[in-house]
Parts: structure tokens; C-alpha cells; sequence
């Protein structure tokens, strides 16, 4: 009898164990997805609005046509301005990317910034859609584990284990006092992933290029003459 006793108290233990363990690796499993989805949109962030950004830098080129762009976008006064990909290296290689097309010098840069501009509001918009889909993952994350706590109270499982060893001993369950279980109770705890507002930039919608076109053509107009050395001759007619 007392056989039959102990191995059903192991079956139940395994149970109450499988379903527990089970359903916190599900919780880390997603916890671990969502982290690598934040990390390829930080990635994608860089080669898409980070490059923008440096063709526009780089057009620009000046403090005060800078500021004067930022303040029309409303986007955060030097995003990227300080990230490895400003360095001279990886800014050649961005800048040699570029499509140049147009018949004067003029019309070149012009184009080359109303490209990137355009480009910019894209990559944006992407972002964006990209961090409300996290967003939502995040919280049905957060959803997980306080279902999780619900349905697994650590101290509601030790007292009923303890309530099965106290005709068995197998386990040494009746040897877990309250303050070890409090302590792994701490030592199990799930922190629920940062949002993505503390991982990602959150960026701001900007202006489409039609609507800022009057702005945008001022803006190279005055930052032409930074460029009269710039070699445009196997890119565009002059």
C-alpha cells in the first residue's frame, strides 16, 4: 500500500512540475523571440533611417541647416549623428551607395536629398508599424505571467507538496521551510522584457516630402555651396 502511495505522489509531483516548467519555458521561449525581433528592428533602424540620416548629414553639413531640419521634422536633433556608422569609413561607403541622377550639379544634390528625404519618411513609417507590432507582443508577454502567477502560486504548490509528504518522504519536501521557499520563490521569479519604448528610439511621423518640398528645397539651396568640390562627373550630366 504504502508503495502504491509513493508512486502516485511521484506521478502528481511530475505533473505539478511539467506544468509548471512547461508553461515558464513557453513564457521564456517568447520572452527570448520578442528580444531577437527588438534586435533586428535595431538593426534594420540602422541601415534604413540611420543611412537616411547620414546622406542628410552629409548634404547638409552645416549647424544651422541641420537644426533648421530637425525642427521641420520633428525628429530627435542628432539621431545617429554620434553611431559608428557616422565614422569615415562606413559614411564613404553609405554616400557611395547614393543614386545620383540629374542634369546640372544642382539638380543632382537636389534629387540625392529629396531621395533620402523620401526614403527617410519610409524607413520611419516601417519603424514605427515595426514597434507597435513589439509593443503588443511585449504586453500579451506581460499577460503570460501574470496568468502564469495565477495559476502557479510557488507557496500554494510547496504547501500542497508538503501536504503529500507528510505520509512520504521520497522527495524531502517536508523539509522545505518558508523561508527557503520565499527564497526560491525570488530565485524563480519571471521578469517580465522590457517595452519596446525603453529599447527602441520611438520616432515621430514626418512630413511627406510633397508637403515639405518648399522647406526641403531651401535647405540644399543653401547648403549647394558646401559641395562645389563634391565629384559628381561619373554620376551625373553636367
Amino acid at each position: 500500500m504504502e508503495d502504491i502511495e509513493n508512486i502516485l505522489t511521484l506521478e502528481v509531483k511530475y505533473e505539478i512540475a511539467n506544468r509548471y516548467f512547461g508553461f515558464r519555458r513557453l513564457i521564456e521561449k517568447d520572452t527570448e523571440n520578442y528580444l531577437l525581433e527588438v534586435r533586428a528592428a535595431a538593426e534594420n533602424l540602422e541601415v534604413t533611417v540611420g543611412y537616411e540620416l547620414i546622406r542628410i548629414y552629409h548634404l547638409l553639413d552645416r549647424e544651422d541647416l541641420l537644426t533648421r531640419f530637425f525642427s521641420l521634422t520633428g525628429l530627435p536633433e542628432g539621431l545617429f549623428r554620434d553611431a559608428y556608422i557616422n565614422t569615415e569609413p562606413v559614411k564613404r561607403k553609405i554616400i557611395a551607395q547614393q543614386n545620383f541622377r540629374g542634369i546640372t550639379r544642382k539638380r543632382c544634390l537636389h534629387n540625392i536629398f529629396f531621395d533620402a528625404y523620401g526614403h527617410l519618411h519610409d524607413a520611419i513609417t516601417v519603424h514605427r508599424e515595426n514597434c507597435d507590432v513589439l509593443k503588443e507582443e511585449q504586453q500579451i508577454i506581460c499577460e503570460q505571467i501574470r496568468l502564469f502567477y495565477r495559476k502557479n502560486d510557488i507557496n500554494t504548490i510547496f504547501h500542497f507538496l508538503r501536504g503529500l509528504d507528510s505520509t512520504t518522504t521520497d522527495l524531502g519536501s517536508s523539509a522545505i521551510t518558508s523561508e527557503y521557499s520565499g527564497s526560491l520563490e525570488a530565485k524563480l521569479q519571471i521578469e517580465p522584457p522590457l517595452p519596446v519604448e525603453d529599447l527602441l528610439p520611438q520616432l515621430p511621423i514626418i512630413p511627406t516630402v510633397k508637403s515639405l518640398r518648399k522647406d526641403l528645397k531651401a535647405l540644399m539651396s543653401k547648403a549647394y555651396d558646401l559641395h562645389t568640390g563634391m565629384d559628381l562627373q561619373n554620376y551625373c550630366q553636367k
